[in-house]
């Protein structure tokens, strides 16, 4: 399950949300800040690992 990384205007603050690819396409102009419940929050490109089962 994908974590999608958040920075909250309000609060200066950066928080993560783990949730499915179609909870977040159906709430993403929804999400509140989790520490101070703010909407005012913008989505972060995050970095992610991929694991194959082939040496490169």
């Amino acid at each position: 399950m994908p974590v999608y990384e958040f920075y909250c205007k309000e609060c200066k603050k950066e928080f993560e949300i783990q949730m499915r690819l179609a909870e977040y396409e159906q709430g993403k102009d929804q999400q509140k800040c989790l520490h101070c419940d703010s909407s005012n929050v913008e989505r972060r490109i995050s970095l992610f690992e991929a694991k194959t089962s082939r040496k490169s």
